[in-house]
Formats: C-alpha cells, sequence, structure tokens
C-alpha cells in the first residue's frame, strides 16, 4: 500500500474513532407521573428537569395521562419539579446513572397560589 493511501485510511480511522465516542456517549432519563392528593393524575402540569451540578434545565408538560419523559441528560444529580395553577409546587431529586431511566412520581397538593 502506498504511503499517502496509508496516511489517508490512518486519518480516516482516526476522525471514524472520534465520531464514534461522539455518538457513543450514554445518557440518562428521568420519567414519572403527577397526581394530585386523592392519586388522580394531572395533565398539563409544568415540569421542569434541572441539572445541579450545570443548572441547565428543561422543562416539558404532562401529557393527558399525568405522564411526563425527560431524555438524553448527562447522568448526574438532577432536581424535578412540578406545578401548574392552584396548587403548589412539589419538589424531588435524583441521582442518575449512564443508560439508567429513574422514576419521580410527584404529587401536587391544592393550593392558593403557585409556590
Amino acid at each position: 500500500m502506498p504511503k499517502t493511501k496509508f496516511i489517508a485510511l490512518a486519518g480516516f480511522l482516526v476522525f471514524a474513532l472520534s465520531l464514534a465516542g461522539v455518538w457513543g456517549q450514554s445518557t440518562s432519563t428521568i420519567v414519572g407521573t403527577i397526581t394530585d392528593a386523592s392519586g388522580a393524575v394531572i395533565p398539563g402540569a409544568e415540569v421542569t428537569v434541572t441539572n445541579l451540578g450545570t443548572s441547565r434545565a428543561i422543562t416539558v408538560l404532562t401529557s393527558d395521562s399525568g405522564r411526563y419523559r425527560v431524555g438524553n441528560l448527562i447522568p448526574g444529580r438532577y432536581e424535578v419539579k412540578a406545578s401548574l395553577t392552584g396548587f403548589k409546587t412539589a419538589v424531588g431529586q435524583v441521582l442518575t446513572t449512564v443508560d439508567e431511566i429513574s422514576t419521580v412520581s410527584l404529587t401536587l397538593e391544592i393550593g392558593e397560589v403557585t409556590e
């Protein structure tokens, strides 16, 4: 194999392996259900998942079944906060690990002002 082809092939392999490292990064996911004190699911609640190490926050709304899912998270410690007008804010924490699905379900108590 000529030297230039070998150098080109070696360069391509280094590039391909570096891309595999980027694409192969492992993440975690947080899921849960938001309910009221009676156990009824709460659709449309705002759920904010915040990485406590980086302060990066992602906000989603619960589905019609009161469920939420936040994926592609860097493993670490997270605060999960759920709120909806007419209810007190509920807060939980979780430590996620690589390729893990963590569950954080919260109960919203009735309140006059979202706290």
